[in-house]
């Protein structure tokens, strides 16, 4: 049985340096609570703030992803559309955008990568602990490589161990299905851009 909060404070504080770092947090905490009120001044809720955040994380990988494809273009793909009339926006949009979605998408799909990376050690590090089963898409859950991580160091049985494995297998089927469902949808998007349907 995992310890409790109040059980694993108490056992830590008794550490002479653990109990003089923990009382020289007020300051930090201060200011959390000064940002906190900044965000509710602003109107924006916890999850707004974070996408927002990951939104100027991923953007420029986006952004250098799609000036890499269309710097790629041959200047005679670049005039297919001016040359039939159409102007600069739709030139973009009906025959740029479609000709380098390929290595737009591998962008988007990098970034999603980074922000996932990113936020893993968050996860990891400030995931709620014993939360149990989710009950809906807010409610707190304990990340599976976190409780991966806690069966292989703190198991105290066999069935626990046996559960780390199966939590293993399900983050691994997981990330396999993810895989095969992003590749999935750039084989759709190639056929789509490739035979214009």
């Amino acid at each position: 049985m995992r310890p409790t909060l109040q059980e694993f404070k108490k056992e830590a504080l008794a550490d002479p340096e653990v109990s003089r770092e923990y009382h020289e947090l007020p300051p930090a905490y201060r200011l959390r609570k000064q940002l906190i009120k900044i965000r509710k001044d602003a109107g924006l809720t916890q999850e707004e703030l974070a996408a927002g955040c990951l939104g100027c994380l991923i953007l420029p990988y986006i952004i250098k992803a799609t000036q890499n494809g269309l710097n790629s273009l041959s200047p005679e793909q670049r005039l297919i559309g001016p040359s039939l009339g159409l102007s600069h926006f739709q030139n973009l949009v009906y025959v740029l955008l479609p000709q380098t979605s390929k290595s737009i998408l591998s962008g988007v799909i990098l970034a999603v990568g980074r922000a996932a990376e990113d936020t893993a050690v968050i996860l990891l590090t400030g995931v709620a602990a014993n939360s149990g089963l989710p009950r809906g898409l807010t409610d707190k859950f304990e990340a599976l490589p976190f409780n991966i991580y806690y069966l292989a160091s703190e198991y105290r049985s066999p069935e626990d161990l046996q559960t780390g494995f199966g939590t293993c297998i399900v983050l691994l089927t997981l990330t396999t299905g993810l895989f095969i469902f992003a590749h999935l949808i750039q084989r759709r998007l190639d056929h789509l851009c490739y035979n214009g349907n």
